[in-house]
């Protein structure tokens, strides 16, 4: 999950490109692909991969061109568990 702490940004915007069908803002270039414009106390939920481990392309994502401003976010990493306790 990326979590937004800042929004006094001009481009700065998080960007999938293989997510989306249409054109997108990123760093003030049109682009294919679906960004996100960073808007403080907002988030972005995404999985890296299925339920069966496997990585998912439409994932692959970075941050775009800061314009102007500063962009501020932190990351919180969620992991699927792999060890089962057969014992509970």
């Amino acid at each position: 999950m990326l979590m937004y702490l800042s929004d006094d940004v001009e481009g700065g915007e998080t960007y999938f490109p293989r997510a989306g069908t249409g054109d997108c803002s990123c760093g003030g270039k049109v682009v294919k692909g679906m960004s996100i414009k960073p808007i403080k106390g907002d988030a972005v939920l995404f999985w890296s991969m299925g339920l069966d481990g496997q990585s998912d392309p439409n994932s692959l994502h970075g941050g775009c061109a800061v314009l102007s401003g500063e962009k501020w976010s932190a990351t919180k990493w969620m992991r699927k568990n792999l060890f089962l306790n057969l014992n509970s």
